[in-house]
């Protein structure tokens, strides 16, 4: 049916979706912007509304017959590019439900044990509840009521050695003026891939 111009400027925006809440991730279309990105293409989209939608994708083109195929790339390829596995328990805190869904049905298919938590109280008590097994926790900046700073502070209290992953819209140098990223405490930006985030909890795990 075509799109109006302001959901056209963000169909490419992960977790952005016009479907109704447990209808639809809006991982759809990010995920080809980002493979065909990766692939050095291009994606083009072209809407009007009650005429529909034509999305257009340029590929570079091979400039001999020694460009890779499918049959030839090594396998440490996809090892290079698959997201890290671990075995550890995760506390992910995050307010956006879809989000913490997608987030931590992906650790589990990684092999890590995730709880979830929709903000800073929940995560607090389950915490409290769960503490002994919780190797990391990862947690939004920004969330209603009790924010993540406010969280790793109380957390910080009761296990001073507990890795922090902390996850936000905005930069590290945003919240980082002030060196509140210390000891045992990571900074990854949002939007993230999954292979980023499993990226990042391993180097939190391993330090």
């Amino acid at each position: 049916i075509g799109m109006d111009p302001k959901t056209m400027e963000r169909i490419f925006e992960p977790f952005f979706t016009t479907k109704d809440v447990g209808k639809g991730t809006g991982l759809g279309l990010s995920t080809v912007f980002g493979i065909v990105k990766q692939n050095q293409g291009d994606i083009t989209v072209h809407s009007k509304q009650n005429e529909g939608t034509t999305f257009k994708i340029f590929w570079p083109a091979a400039k001999d017959s020694s460009a890779k195929t499918v049959e030839n790339v090594s396998p440490a390829f996809y090892i290079a590019t698959s997201p890290s596995r671990g075995h550890e328990t995760i506390l992910f805190v995050e307010d956006v439900t879809e989000l913490c869904g997608i987030v931590s049905e992906a650790l589990k298919n990684l092999g890590y044990t995730v709880y979830t938590a929709s903000n800073g109280i929940e995560a607090l008590n389950l915490f409290r509840e769960k503490g002994r097994e919780i190797d990391l926790i990862v947690t939004d900046l920004v969330m209603p009521g009790m924010n993540g700073v406010e969280l790793v502070e109380r957390l910080k209290k009761e296990v001073p050695q507990l890795p922090i992953l902390y996850t936000s819209g905005y930069t590290e140098n945003h919240f980082n003026r002030d060196g509140f990223l210390g000891e045992r405490v990571f900074f990854l930006k949002k939007p993230y891939t999954i292979s980023q985030l499993s990226e990042k909890i391993r180097e939190a795990l391993n330090q």
